[in-house]
């Protein structure tokens, strides 16, 4: 897990400090506390934030550790002095260098940069910020060009300022170049140097920096709507709802996502507040029309710019992807490659453009940090993806594609989209498309894929060939095997990436996570006994078919027998192999065993197990799995 004893020591030393009681004091306002706190929030230390009014501070004062604030308390200790917190934080938490001689350049670095800000506080206290512009594009410059200097020393400055990975004087410089910008209004002031601006923008970038920033912006209304009931309803997909979740998760309010059936939905249209859906209720109260509620939510999250002119950017980011969206939700599924390949490229390159144009395409849409015009970008995207069932629709446009990378890498995104609930989009589109199954006449590997298209009631071509024209097609195969699924003129093959495919897009991959890979996991179990039985029903791999029975009775029970256990082990083996629902995994091993039942007309080789058998009744009993059963095709394999 460790590298080495250091890293040990440092994961060590964090661990401690994150199970104590920590608390910062400071005024209620930046100042020489907000690089403690955006430390504390890289570092993923708990902390109580105490901010004290100005008319307490004089009672406050004597018991403070050095007559000053801020001072960080932790247990019953208490540091004072902004430097000797933020030293002290950065060797509890693996930030202040690997070894001697780079904890030395670091405290350098963080000395030589220090009163950097100095001047830019007189300027605000006296109020005479008229003669701000004059110290940024002079004596500033100076001082950059040294730090320039010594950035282009490591690295040739295209990574951090100390080492190889990032310190406190990377997170010291950036808190003091975003205190400037927060005065200045922009960060134009370290246009000459692209190295620190390429090195400031991408610890603006840096997933918990986003959150930092993000909870920061937010303030009070963020905090407040994160103590409120909030519910959103929509259907069953993911649709004109799926970038309100992502505000919602990103900016870490706790929600209901209540998904309606559209029985449900048409009890409750009569009582919505513009009679569609998306609903957002907050307290009780009810907003529909999705931008709407984007706009809201924006306003609460500090997700809507720093300024009005971001503000009207984002507006018009944002009505143009809507305008996407309409688009593809109309579309036919014969129209839609003409879609994604003609009109769709421009509407990218534009997107793509306008990129680029900011900050050079390595941030976000407007301005320096995260806002919701981004997740809603992403959002139409990933819709575009879902419903052509690839990303290749990107390939023509990297910097746009960097970014859904970026978006998508979000802690709180990836979390989400991790443990997101199955989006029926990907079924509703997949039911649309032509889609075609090549495989020989006969069960064979095949069967079990044409069980899963027939439980989620997917229409497709079952086109199957003789061995005599398997040659000729045989080079135009992508793996050069059989079965080969095409959906909407792309192909896959390899059996079981085909079936984890159809059940990532038809829900029958797993709800959870957890429950995903417990089906991957008996899929992985069964291809042991599907290549046996392959061998002994196809006399190949040195078996033969009369050597069947003995297989049957002797190691194929041994495996069985796992997958009693395993079956057993969920809710006692009553229902499926893995948790309340259906998956590929119970249809995988009703395709082996009822090849085994066609082959030897008995399920005797499955007395020994009658939680196995009674699954394998079960299932069999589905009305889909049923109609499928009495209307195919009889081969004999």
């Amino acid at each position: 897990m460790y590298k080495n004893y250091r890293e040990k020591k440092a994961a060590s030393k964090l661990g401690a400090l994150q199970e104590q009681k920590v608390r910062l004091v400071y005024f209620d306002l930046p100042g020489r506390a907000e690089h403690i706190r955006l430390l504390l929030k890289v570092t993923g230390v708990p902390f109580e934030d105490v901010r004290i009014k100005f008319e307490d501070w004089p009672a406050l004062k004597p018991k403070t550790p050095t007559g000053g604030l801020p001072y960080l308390e932790v247990g019953k200790r208490r540091i004072g002095q902004t430097l000797a917190i933020t030293r002290y934080l950065a060797a509890q938490t693996g930030l202040a260098g690997k070894d001697n001689l780079e904890r030395a350049m670091v405290d350098s670095l963080v000395d030589y940069v220090s009163d950097f800000y100095d001047p830019v506080y007189t300027l605000v206290r006296s109020k005479n910020l008229e003669k701000l512009p004059e110290y940024l594009n002079g004596d500033l410059q100076e001082k950059l060009q040294k730090l320039n200097n010594l950035l282009c020393k490591n690295n040739n400055g295209d990574g951090f300022y100390v080492g190889s990975g990032m310190t406190w004087a990377d997170t010291r410089i950036f808190s003091l170049f975003d205190a400037i910008e927060q005065v200045a209004g922009n960060h134009k002031f370290l246009s000459s140097f692209p190295k620190i601006l390429t090195h400031y923008e991408k610890m603006r970038t840096h997933p918990k920096i986003i959150d930092y920033l993000l909870e920061r912006k937010g303030g009070e209304k963020l905090a407040q709507l994160r103590r409120q009931a909030v519910k959103l309803m929509y259907f069953q997909i993911s649709g004109r709802a799926e970038y309100i979740r992502l505000i919602l998760e990103q900016a870490g309010v706790p929600f209901t996502d209540v998904r309606l059936t559209g029985e449900e939905w048409s009890k409750l249209k009569g009582k919505s507040p513009t009679g569609g859906m998306p609903i957002l209720e907050v307290d009780g109260q009810q907003l529909g029309q999705s931008l709407a509620i984007g706009r809201y939510l924006a306003s609460q999250t500090g997700l809507g710019g720093t300024n009005n002119l971001e503000a009207a950017q984002i507006d018009a980011l944002v009505d143009y992807v809507e305008d996407i969206l309409n688009k593809l939700f109309q579309l036919q599924a014969a129209t839609l490659n003409n879609f994604v390949e003609g009109d769709l490229q421009g509407s990218l390159k534009t997107l793509n453009n306008f990129l680029t144009k900011n900050n050079n395409g390595a941030g976000f849409f407007v301005g320096s940090d995260l806002t919701w015009a981004d997740l809603k970008i992403y959002s139409v995207l990933e819709a575009v993806g879902k419903v052509s069932g690839t990303l290749d629709f990107l390939r023509q446009h990297p910097v746009l594609m960097g970014f859904y990378n970026r978006v998508r890498d979000l802690p709180r995104i990836s979390e989400y989209i991790r443990n997101r609930k199955y989006d029926r989009l990907s079924m509703m589109t997949l039911k649309q498309l032509p889609v075609t199954l090549t495989y020989f006449d006969m069960r064979g590997r095949a069967e079990f894929i044409r069980l899963i298209l027939a439980q989620a009631e997917i229409p497709y071509t079952d086109k199957r060939i003789s061995s005599k024209e398997w040659p000729e097609l045989k080079p135009n195969t992508p793996n050069g095997g059989l079965p080969v699924l095409d959906v909407n003129g792309k192909q896959l093959g390899q059996s079981k990436a085909i079936g984890r495919y159809l059940a990532e897009q038809t829900g029958l991959a797993g709800k959870t996570p957890l429950d995903k890979a417990a089906a991957d996991s008996l899929v992985d179990l069964s291809e042991d006994l599907i290549n046996d039985l392959i061998g002994y029903l196809f006399n190949s791999q040195g078996k033969t078919l009369e050597m069947l029975p003995e297989y049957l009775n002797g190691k194929f029970q041994t495996s069985v027998a796992m997958v009693e256990k395993l079956l057993v082990a969920n809710n006692g083996g009553t229902n499926f192999l893995v948790g309340d629902e259906v998956t590929w995994a119970d249809i995988m091993f009703f395709a082996i065993f009822e090849a085994i039942e066609l082959e030897t007309k008995s399920v005797d080789f499955l007395k020994k197990f009658p939680k196995l058998l009674a699954h394998y009744n079960r299932v069999k009993t589905f009305p889909n799995i049923q109609k499928y059963l009495a209307e195919r095709k009889e081969t004999e394999h």
